[in-house]
């Protein structure tokens, strides 16, 4: 299926910009962590300079961290409260 209908050059393009979009990122994680020797939400308070507000971006990764997994979780409850529906409405 992947190879109809132009979806193959989709997902080589798509693994394309993973990659130059991706190794850049990781560097900058690697190179933070290395730097601070904590953890993300240390990090910032570590490595900013003094009189600034770095320190309050680090609930963007804590928020972050926090909610996708609820947000995934609650999307497939939904999903599987609509599956039942519909299966009870089939039998």
């Amino acid at each position: 299926m992947c190879g109809q209908f132009g979806g193959a050059a989709f997902i080589l393009i798509y693994l394309v910009f993973l990659l130059i979009m991706g190794i850049p990122v990781m560097v900058c994680e690697f190179g933070v962590g290395r730097a601070s020797r904590h953890s993300v939400a240390a990090a910032y308070e570590t490595l900013e300079p003094k009189g600034t507000k770095w320190h309050i971006t680090k609930w963007i990764g804590v928020i972050g961290c926090c909610s996708i997994p609820q947000l995934v979780d609650g999307c497939c409850i939904i999903a599987s409260e609509a599956s039942e529906e519909i299966l009870w409405v089939r039998i």
